[in-house]
């Protein structure tokens, strides 16, 4: 996957904590995209967040379901 032209830009992943997800918000955040990470279970969207900010990107964490309205 390539993220070229992205660097800058602002990326909302959902499923960011396992498989596809998680290796798209690394993917992007190596790219210079500022990522949103959204996942369900509180401790791996914190790990995650945490391992995207310690490898130099920047993310944030929104924990919950992206298809609960209180979420989305």
């Amino acid at each position: 996957m390539s993220a070229t032209g992205l660097a800058g830009q602002a990326a909302i992943v959902a499923g960011a904590t396992r498989g596809i997800g998680l290796a798209v918000a690394h993917q992007l955040a190596g790219s210079g995209v500022s990522v949103v990470v959204n996942g369900r279970d509180r401790e791996l969207v914190d790990q995650t967040v945490a391992e995207i900010c310690g490898g130099g990107g920047y993310a944030v964490g929104v924990c919950g379901s992206a298809g609960d309205d209180g979420v989305a």
